[in-house]
């Protein structure tokens, strides 16, 4: 069985035994959506191993294709191992193919290994425009966005997710709640957002007990990773993911016991800081590029400290004045 989507500049073919993989791992909204130019990839998936190194039963098909030597790269899933492991293991091994084989022991480690491959794909066609991977979450509203930045752990999801549950019905669309990549066009930063569902964990619940009722009814045997579970925020907050916006505002999350948004000004610290939050996510290394890059976004886009309080929804309501429009007042 074989399922297309399109990627940007990618047509990605997946060639699987499994069915419907696709909205396993793919908002619904990006599939089918095609590009006039594209590159091919080819994807082939065999659902279960028996080891490191070898199908559990391999078929004329796979003795065929290894024979001729026609892929570049054979991924194979451990078969001991969580999956962060898988995920590591499959970042370091990718590199610029045009065809792949991924191997998993079950479902849900087979949609992890997809989509690791589908990320490094985005990233390399990105990277190859002058954009470059911020570790973020960012909401759009009537087409400009916020970028919400942070390490792992700094609640750039529960922000995400935060936004939708308050501001869902009032233009607020979803972007990503982890990686957006930047770039300079027409004057302007944009970002691209990856057609992956958000990933939540279940302890961000606790701190919006609005969201935890509205879920109360959703499926969460979907695929995940580790604590992580996948959300299709389209389905749940009735709103259109948006693939591209414009970046108008920039915020540094912190932890704090009270909420409160202030301005940071230009200072090497501030570079410093976006370089570390860029070069430290998916190693991505300094350049020329980077640096006229971050000159421009200290330049252009107005940066803030957002202190994330144990009452969240003030945190999240005291940044809606950054939002392109009256959100504030909702």
């Amino acid at each position: 069985m074989s399922e297309v989507f399109y990627l940007g500049d990618e047509k990605i073919v997946l060639h699987s035994d499994e069915i419907g993989l696709l909205p396993d791992f793919l908002l619904k909204s990006a599939i089918g959506i095609k590009n006039a130019s594209f590159k091919v990839r080819e994807i082939h998936i065999f659902a279960k191993i028996k080891n490191k190194l070898f199908v559990r039963r391999p078929n004329e098909k796979v003795k065929k294709m290894s024979s001729k030597g026609h892929f570049e790269l054979y991924i194979p899933h451990p078969l001991e191992g969580n999956s962060a492991t898988v995920l590591r293991y499959c970042i370091d091994k990718i590199k610029k193919v045009s065809h792949a084989i991924a191997v998993a022991n079950d479902r849900n480690s087979l949609i992890i290994l997809i989509r690791s491959i589908v990320v490094k794909v985005f990233f390399d066609t990105h990277i190859l425009k002058q954009r470059f991977p911020f570790h973020c979450s960012a909401i759009d509203h009537f087409g400009k966005s916020v970028l919400f930045l942070g390490s792992s752990n700094s609640g750039k999801s529960s922000v995400f997710f935060g936004y939708m549950e308050l501001f869902g019905k009032h233009g607020v669309n979803p972007v990503s709640d982890d990686t957006v990549l930047c770039g300079i066009s027409n004057g302007s930063l944009i970002g691209y957002s990856l057609p992956f569902p958000a990933s939540l964990r279940l302890g961000t619940l606790e701190y919006l007990p609005t969201l935890n009722k509205r879920l109360k009814d959703y499926d969460f045997s979907v695929p995940k990773v580790e604590d992580q579970y996948y959300i299709d925020t389209e389905q749940v907050f009735k709103v259109k993911h948006k693939s591209n916006t414009i970046v108008s505002a920039i915020v540094f999350l912190c932890f704090s016991d009270s909420a409160f948004l202030e301005p940071i000004p230009y200072s090497k610290n501030l570079m410093l800081n976006l370089a570390l939050n860029i070069c430290g996510y998916k190693a991505t290394p300094i350049t020329e590029e980077l640096l006229l890059h971050l000159n421009y976004v200290v330049d252009k886009i107005p940066c803030f400290r957002l202190g994330l309080s144990p009452n969240l929804e003030d945190s999240i309501r005291i940044s809606s004045k950054l939002l392109n429009g009256k959100v504030a007042d909702v």
